[in-house]
């Protein structure tokens, strides 16, 4: 080579090295990587599955042990909650709150084929979410973490393992209402105030760097964790599993991030010694607080269940099999036993209160279609009423609008014990040898959230209409829930805690008390939902049951407009003449 095609080389050499260097100018004010850590704790049973089945331990010979949907674990045998399924939790709500336009959500999540502008271009994210351990240290009130002893955190993560329980469900057939035989299974869970150590990395590195303040709207995207009702992890969404709370890791009782500067990490590059590893490059940094930008779509219904008889919802797991007998040929172990918390309260799942709210939907819309002559005629009429109940409560591969919280008693129980005789089918007689007992429960009010998605609501006002019907039931003691129905078990009303346009008390948050007005009776049900933030539409509220019987029963769509009236509000005898 020619000493001329030497020096060109060695000048191109150099000019490429020139663009090297400008790809990433130093930034001595900013961060190349930013750390975000802190504590994620269950406020209900999460489970999160690997899609295996294990066998329950059976901790009673006389407790039948059912296949369980095993929870993901780590090494250790420790349960963790994956890091994909917290961004993508992130995600979608970042989603809702910033918009896919949003260039923070762009930087921070990335872009894949059809998102962007370019259909053939992708951007990886520079979020990392590492997945969340079972955290087994110390944390004081100033969110300060104390390092236990590894003899101490072994014997934290055997108390973990054996606080985690299985929860029995069943599938429910949709036309009878009542369990499906050889369908049962349960959940393998990890209970209520468990708590998981959650670290987030962005890495700036050959990209724009983040501001403290979108740093501070990232770690409001976890906080919303602890005040909305919505956001859940895992499956059970629909009936309260899954509920988190989220708290920041902080410094003088302040939310803080931990982030490696460029100027330092060239530093520890050249072998400062002011940094003798990695670790020492990491410097605490506070987040600015900045307003909530946070709007639901959801709005949360306090639902306050008071028996007026002992109900007994079947604790599966504490029952004996039916053919275990005792030696002198009659049965020691109850029939049935009602389900409680760990502390003994007892509690109606979300799952049964899901299925009794649907169960009686199902009849409102039945009635009201064999009280039409058209539809009765129009068999396809039957199909819409499946997909009207499909659309609110969800079914298998689709998500619903309506999502149930468990119901936990608020103040002390106590315990009933039945005895019946069994009925020989054939005769109609006492069958011999087959006495038999269930131990019930009975308590003044049971505590539930009701859970609507509200746009769904506004653009729908025949699924208003059939919630009014609903509710007006359940505020009058028509509906009965758990074992025993014919028996006189399970009789209840129910009362509402409605929230209303321009009050300061409309909260989404799970633990908060708001002044609002009980809702008892028909008559205040029909004054306070027109008010309920988010569902107003051009119809009615008069005119809401026309607009369901023309979704189920494909009449005349002509609706008059809203009217501005008090006065034209649908009584009682309104309702009934729409079929309810």
């Amino acid at each position: 080579m020619s000493n001329a095609k030497k020096a060109a080389a060695r000048k191109a050499r150099r000019e490429r090295q020139k663009t090297k260097i400008q790809v990433r100018p130093a930034k001595t004010s900013g961060y190349v990587r930013i750390r975000l850590t802190g504590l994620l704790t269950s406020l209900s049973p999460l489970h999160i599955g690997t899609g295996e089945l294990v066998q329950a331990q059976d901790t009673d010979s006389a407790t039948e042990a059912l296949p369980a949907l095993s929870f993901m674990k780590d090494h250790r045998g420790l349960p963790y909650i994956p890091g994909s399924s917290l961004r993508g939790l992130l995600r979608q709500q970042a989603r809702i709150s910033w918009g896919e336009e949003d260039a923070l959500f762009k930087r921070v999540f990335g872009l894949s084929k059809g998102d962007a502008d370019n259909t053939d271009s992708t951007q990886t994210g520079q979020l990392r979410v590492m997945d969340a351990p079972i955290f087994l240290h110390d944390l004081d009130d100033h969110g300060k973490i104390s390092v236990v002893e590894p003899k101490e955190q072994s014997q934290r993560a055997e108390q973990v393992i054996q606080n985690s329980t299985t929860l029995p469900r069943v599938s429910i057939d949709p036309v009878t209402q009542t369990a499906i035989e050889h369908h049962l299974f349960s959940l393998d869970v990890i209970l209520e105030n468990t708590k998981f150590e959650l670290t987030l990395e962005l890495e700036n590195i050959g990209q724009e760097q983040l501001t403290l303040d979108e740093m501070a709207r990232i770690n409001q995207l976890l906080e919303r964790l602890s005040h909305a009702s919505e956001l859940q992890l895992g499956k059970g969404k629909s009936y309260g599993q899954g509920l988190f709370s989220w708290r920041c890791n902080t410094q003088n009782n302040h939310a803080h991030i931990q982030g490696v500067s460029h100027a330092h990490l060239l530093q520890w590059l050249k072998g400062d010694e002011r940094f003798p590893d990695f670790g020492s490059l990491w410097k605490w940094q506070p987040l600015p607080d900045i307003e909530a930008d946070y709007t639901s779509e959801w709005t949360s219904i306090p639902l306050y269940i008071k028996p007026q008889s002992a109900f007994l919802v079947n604790a599966l797991t504490e029952t004996r099999k039916k053919q275990d007998k005792s030696e002198s040929g009659s049965d020691s172990l109850p029939a049935a036993v009602f389900q409680k918390t760990k502390d003994g309260k007892p509690v109606i799942p979300g799952s049964s209160l899901k299925g009794l709210l649907r169960g009686h939907c199902r009849k409102i819309l039945s009635t009201i279609q064999q009280g039409n002559d058209k539809a009765k005629k129009d068999k396809s009429r039957l199909q819409e009423l499946e997909t009207m109940l499909e659309e609110l409560f969800g079914s298998t591969g689709r998500t619903g609008v309506i999502r149930v919280q468990s119901a936990i008693a608020s103040d002390d129980a106590s315990e009933h014990t039945q005895y019946f005789n069994a009925v020989d089918r054939f005769t109609g007689g006492v069958k011999d040898g087959a006495l038999y007992h269930v131990k019930a429960a009975r308590c003044e009010r049971l505590n539930s959230r009701f859970l609507i998605n509200t746009e769904f609501l506004k653009d729908n006002a025949w699924a208003q209409a059939l919630l009014v019907m609903m509710f007006r039931d359940a505020l009058e003691g028509d509906l009965s829930i758990g074992w025993g129905k014919s028996k006189g078990f399970g009789m209840t009303r129910f009362e509402l805690d409605l929230p209303q346009v321009g009050s300061d008390s409309v909260q989404t948050e799970k633990d908060a008390q708001p002044v609002h007005t009980c809702i008892t009776d028909w008559p205040q049900l029909a004054e306070a939902w027109p008010d309920i933030p988010g569902i107003q539409t051009d119809v009615h509220f008069s005119m809401l049951p026309k607009e369901l019987l023309n979704k189920l029963c494909g009449e005349d769509k002509g609706t008059p407009p809203k009217q501005n009236t008090q006065s034209d509000q649908y009584s009682s005898e309104t309702c009934d003449t729409e079929g309810a």
